[in-house]
This record gives C-alpha cells, structure tokens and sequence, in this order.
C-alpha cells in the first residue's frame, strides 16, 4: 500500500486517511479506494470522528454544566428519589435548593464566607412586646384626665417602659450585627485590659440608665421647669426636690427632682466616658478600637451640649428631638467599643 507522490510530505492527517481507508495503485498505475483496513495503532493526536461512537462518561463530561444539572434532575425524577425538594441518599437525607443540590450547577448560590450559616434569627417576642408597649403607651395619653384639660399627656411609667424595651431591642440588634460583621481582635489579656473593659461595661450601662431617666423627663415636661445651669434657679439643689410623700414618689413623679436626676446622670455619663479615654491612653489598643474609644468622647461631650442648649433654649422641638436622637448614638458608639473589646472565646 502506498500514498500518490510518495516523494512528498505529508501530513499525518492525510497519511491516517490513507492508512484507514486503504489508497493504493492498481494495476494501470491509478489510485483508487480499496475497502477500509483498520490500522493497528490510530494516532493519538488526532481526535475521533463524529461517527465514532462515544462513552458514556465521555459524553457526560462534555457537557456544560447546566446540561448535567438538568440531566442529574431528570434522572432523579425518574428514579423517585427526591420528593418534597429533598434529596434522599443511601447516607442520609441532604437539603436541594430548587431541585438541585449545591454544586451540581454553575448557578447555584454558594456562601463561601459562612455568615448566612451564622445570623441568628431575632426573636419575634420582644417585637411584638414592644409594639404592645407602644400601644399600651398611647392609650394612656387618650384617657381623659380630672386634672388637666389643657394637652393630652402619656404616662412616663409607659413611656419610660416602651422607650427601655426599644432600647433593649436596638441594643441585641446592633451588639448581633458588629459580632457578625467585625472580626475580633487578638488582644492580649492583662490586668489593664481586663480593667478597662469592666469600665467599658460600666459606662455603657450609665449611659444606658440616663437614656431612660431621659424619658420621665419628657413625660412630665421636667425641662420646662428650671432653664438654668448648672444651678437649678438660684440655688444647686432646690427646695422642691422632696415635695412629694412618700419620699419615693419624687424619684417618678416630681419634675424637679426627675430634671435633677437627669443632670446627675448625664455629668456622671460624660465623667466616665472622659476617664475611660484617659485610661485607655495607657494601653496598647488596634487602631479601630482606640478610635471607638475617641469617637465615644467626642459623642458624649456633643450630648451634653445638646442637653444644656435645648435646657438654655427653653425645649424648643427640633433640638429636643436632636437631643434624644444623640442618647442612641451615644449608645451605639458604647455598644462598638464593648464590642472591640469582648474577649475571644476559648
């Protein structure tokens, strides 16, 4: 068996064709086809033909992805084995997401990152208790009084009880979200630290404290009754402040000493937030965490601006509402610095 031109070169394509099928010279020197004679060895660089039949595993694998996806989904149909979106296997029982399971397709959402496995769903009690509390609130307010007809008024029992719980909720919302979004720091556990995050602690839960004594002010309208500091009036502790009987009535119901309890609180709050950035300088701290601390100075000293301006001003309403917008970011600005330094667990 020979090639046409045999002197020349060809190609290893033209001599595998010539192999397969057998070009040969008759007789009178022409070149004809003779019937396929299957060659002993095929070439390993070429690729077989289209009539060629195929594996099945190597039809499987030249499929696109979404191909297999679909065809692993019909054939699981056909076998009865997923039901109800699950995928029962011989090992157990593994959860589908429309059908197919997680890496069977190209499309499939994949959460490489862990966090949609980490969020904890928030409860819906305290949503529904505080959406209570806030109608429970309101009610008082439309109760027609034998003692004043002048402005409807909301208990500051109710509305200190709302505010707190919304508070309360606002606070694990947001302690959840900075647990979830910011990774811990590799802090080292010395006395100092340990200190300063007790203190952290503690003047969280003033400001925490102030926050609600903010509402028996504005339930009684205890800012309109002494628009002088830091005295109250003439004096630094005024006569009226234990009008009431019993003694414990004062606490809730008098506003001169609700206002004095709030003055109280407020310098106690911005004394400790200043003595904990003074402590905190003492200590080696990430760059995010000493700026927490920085930024929970400078909030406390604009809260207390606020509060003595809207004291000054006679409680106008957009500084007032201003006011108590900067007692939840002051809170919130607590609740970061606690959470940059919460200890790693073991």
């Amino acid at each position: 068996m020979v090639t046409p031109r045999g002197d020349r070169k060809r190609s290893p394509r033209f001599r595998h064709a010539a192999a397969t099928s057998g070009l040969a010279r008759d007789a009178a020197g022409a070149v004809r086809w003779v019937r396929a004679v299957p060659p002993s060895r095929p070439l390993a660089r070429l690729a077989p033909s289209a009539s060629a039949p195929r594996s099945p595993a190597a039809a499987h694998s030249r499929r696109p992805s979404r191909c297999r996806a679909m065809a692993a989904r019909l054939q699981r149909r056909r076998s009865g084995c997923c039901s109800a979106g699950r995928c029962h296997q011989a090992d157990g029982v593994r959860p589908v997401h429309g059908g197919l399971a997680p890496g069977e397709g190209d499309e499939t959402p994949q959460d490489t990152t862990g966090v949609g496995s980490r969020v904890p769903e928030v409860p819906a009690v305290p949503r529904v208790q505080n959406g209570l509390l806030g109608w429970y609130m309101v009610k008082s307010g439309l109760e027609e009084k034998p003692d004043s007809y002048d402005i409807p008024r909301v208990s500051q029992y109710r509305l200190a009880a709302h505010l707190g719980s919304a508070l309360v909720l606002y606070s694990a919302s947001l302690w959840m979200g900075l647990s979830l979004l910011l990774p811990r720091h590799q802090l080292h556990e010395t006395r100092q630290l340990l200190q300063l995050r007790h203190f952290a602690h503690g003047a969280t839960a003033l400001i925490f404290l102030t926050a609600l004594s903010g509402a028996f002010v504005a339930g009684l309208d205890a800012g309109l009754v002494y628009n002088s500091f830091p005295k109250m009036g003439e004096r630094w502790i005024p006569d009226d402040l234990l009008a009431f009987s019993p003694t414990l009535r004062n606490i809730f119901e008098n506003p001169t000493t609700v206002q004095f309890d709030h003055r109280i609180l407020g310098t106690a709050s911005v004394t400790a937030v200043t003595a904990l950035y003074l402590f905190s300088r003492k200590i080696s701290l990430p760059h995010r965490t000493r700026m927490a601390v920085t930024s929970l100075l400078a909030v406390a000293w604009m809260q207390v601006g606020l509060g003595i301006s809207t004291l000054l001003l006679y409680v106008p309403t957009p500084l007032a509402a201003t006011h108590q917008s900067g007692s939840l970011a002051l809170l919130s600005v607590a609740l970061w610095l606690m959470s940059e330094l919460r200890r790693i667990p073991k």
